[in-house]
């Protein structure tokens, strides 16, 4: 994602763009103007201090961008298909929310219309796809109680084979 951000910010001439790589719990930075967190608020252990850091390093205001629920939670009802294990879901907005007006902040929020996720041209394509989100080696098990339920996990649409409801 830091990547993507420093092309786009290139691109639209944007030069003072910082990229901090490490765990925000751990990192020294020095306040900015704005503070944004993309995506990562799902594997947050300790969400409270997380978002309580995030506000005090912005000057003018914090953007956090996520998802109504944690991204694997869509895997939940099948996960346990493959793992024979219960999948505890990642904290997501309702969760932030929480979080936010226990500490008095009430933000602003702006929803996006969904986008289609990873596509794969065919079941082959989607085969590696659906392991590495499902944390399954190839040949194992796992792998093969994967792709006996791998028809529950996607569906055909214009741009190929896609996670349902991604």
């Amino acid at each position: 994602m830091g990547k993507v951000l420093s092309t786009k910010a290139k691109e639209a001439n944007i030069e003072n763009v910082s990229i901090v790589r490490g765990l925000w719990e751990e990192v020294e930075v020095d306040p900015a103007q704005v503070v944004l967190c993309a995506r990562i608020i799902y594997g947050v252990a300790d969400l409270e201090t997380f978002i309580l850091k995030l506000e005090s390093h912005a000057t003018d205001r914090v953007l956090i961008l996520a998802d109504m629920e944690s991204p694997q939670a869509i895997f939940s009802p099948l996960w346990e298909a493959v793992h024979q294990d219960e999948r505890v879901n990642s904290p997501a907005i309702p969760e932030i929310l929480r979080v936010l007006w226990e500490s008095d902040i009430y933000p602003d929020s702006e929803m996006f219309e969904p986008t289609v996720g990873e596509t794969a041209p065919n079941r082959e394509a989607a085969l590696p796809m659906l392991r590495q989100m499902f944390h399954v080696l190839a040949d194992t098990e796992k792998d093969q109680r994967l792709q006996a339920i791998m028809d529950e996990l996607v569906v055909q649409i214009p741009e190929g084979l896609a996670i349902k409801g991604a």
